[in-house]
């Protein structure tokens, strides 16, 4: 006997099941008083509790009503409406769920029939109501290698916290090695967080992209750092966890040269190769100053730090070199950078089901400097060295929201059943088919509301 969670449309009754079906019962969206770019999303579930015997007849059931749960998100951001989406009605239904199983224990009828078969009842195995069948997900891709870096340097007196490098790093992971969105197989990633990514672990990882001939893919967050030569900045730093920083020279040698990434680049013999840096060298920011060294301010650049690389090798750092890169508490909570990279992987950058590395750099390019302006009222302005028409993720709900001919099965469906209207069943295909898409209609095809939800709201 098992008990399984799930919202309509998303998963299999079988005999002994105990069966909790969220459906959407309320639902707005309506602008926030917290900021221009900031809507509001409301809603609130029946959350429906129902166990089968092992002949699937209904042994006991209870539909509870949930209080509204509220996300403010940013309106531009259709990741942000979906995660809101996603986190409230999970929310929602957690709310209620509890005390609906404490009342199975004072159900009679349920408790002649665990008496009878001398069981008690099952814990719950919990999996989020828009979780999606793993048999139905895209093939890993075996033509891609990543290594991403993250660095709070929490602990380190001498150098200054970051609050989100990290966790920023292993969503990037995470979206790069789902098979939704990156495909990378996970034994072809490597991911470096805190105190596992010292010099030496980097500068390894860094050197077994050359035995890799498909395509690489970079990340990096935490502190940078200029180096100087008298007044001139010469070149620039990636500051791993156990760097030292008692003086310059101590900090040269112990961090990584931008640089010495330069030449792995160059030399590297990928099919493409994408570096992304959410770090900056100014010395203030996400950068640090070693102990008797100058940040950047008045200081001339020698040369670029760093330079293009040919076709195919791509380098985004997140903002220009006299300029500081920004986490931000108040909205994103996250890096500014790493929010729009992370978004933009996820396919937010990509014009149809497919991001590449231009469509990513472009999003980015346009995002970061708004979103710092906004929040943090500086510039942020990310720079792009490079080109690359290759491939970096790709978004297997969009390809399905894309998919004509399914949506139009699964309109009909909704309509067969009752759900829609001929009105609605109607217009929604000039909806799929325009470039203005309904984000209700996107949620439907996407199977993160049921169609009676959607007949409801449509």
């Amino acid at each position: 006997m098992r008990s399984i969670l799930f919202s309509p449309g998303g998963g299999k009754i079988s005999g002994g099941d105990i069966v909790v079906q969220s459906v959407v019962e309320d639902f707005e969206v309506e602008p926030s008083s917290t900021g221009f770019a900031a809507c509001n999303i409301r809603m609130k579930v029946i959350a429906k509790t129902v166990f089968y015997d092992s002949t699937g007849k209904v042994i006991w059931e209870k539909p509870e009503h949930s209080d509204w749960e509220m996300r403010d998100y940013n309106c531009f951001s259709g990741d942000a409406f979906n995660d809101a989406l996603t986190d409230i009605s999970t929310q929602a239904t957690f709310g209620v769920i509890g005390e609906t199983f404490k009342s199975i224990g004072r159900s009679r009828a349920m408790h002649d029939f665990l008496v009878a078969k001398n069981t008690k009842v099952p814990p719950v195995v919990v999996s989020s109501p828009l979780a999606v069948d793993d048999a139905n997900l895209p093939p890993y891709r075996d033509d891609g290698y990543a290594i991403v870096i993250g660095i709070d340097y929490g602990g380190r007196a001498d150098i200054p916290s970051l609050k989100y490098a990290s966790a920023d790093a292993k969503k990037v992971y995470d979206v790069l090695t789902d098979r939704r969105y990156g495909g990378i197989r996970p034994e072809n990633a490597v991911l470096l967080l805190n105190n596992d990514a010292t010099r030496s672990g980097i500068i390894s990882a860094l050197r077994k992209r050359r035995t890799w001939d498909g395509y690489v893919y970079v990340y990096y967050s935490g502190h940078g750092a200029p180096v100087a030569e008298g007044t001139r900045m010469k070149d620039a730093v990636l500051v791993p966890s156990d760097s030292v920083t008692a003086d310059p020279d101590s900090l040269s040698e112990t961090a990584i040269r931008l640089s010495y990434l330069q030449e792995l680049i160059d030399e590297s013999k990928a099919k493409g190769v994408m570096v992304a840096l959410d770090a900056c060298f100014t010395g203030g920011g996400k950068s640090i100053v070693a102990k008797g060294g100058k940040p950047i301010v008045g200081m001339l650049m020698t040369s670029e730090l760093i330079k293009a690389a040919g076709s195919g090798k791509v380098i985004i750092t997140s903002s220009a070199g006299n300029q500081q890169s920004w986490e931000d508490d108040s909205e994103l909570k996250s890096g500014i950078f790493s929010h729009y990279f992370i978004d933009g992987i996820k396919g937010e950058a990509g014009d149809d089901a497919w991001v590449n590395v231009d469509e990513l750099a472009r999003y980015i390019s346009d995002n970061v400097p708004k979103a710092a302006h906004r929040l943090k009222g500086q510039e942020q302005v990310p720079q792009v060295i490079g080109r690359g028409d290759f491939t970096v993720s790709r978004n297997w709900e969009k390809a399905r929201i894309l998919d004509t001919e399914l949506a139009k099965t699964k309109l009909r469906s909704a309509f067969e059943g009752g759900y829609i209207t001929a009105g609605q069943l109607s217009r929604a295909p000039d909806a799929v088919n325009g470039k203005e898409r309904s984000k209700l209609l996107d949620a439907f095809l996407g199977d993160r509301i049921g169609a009676k939800t959607f007949g409801e709201l449509y």
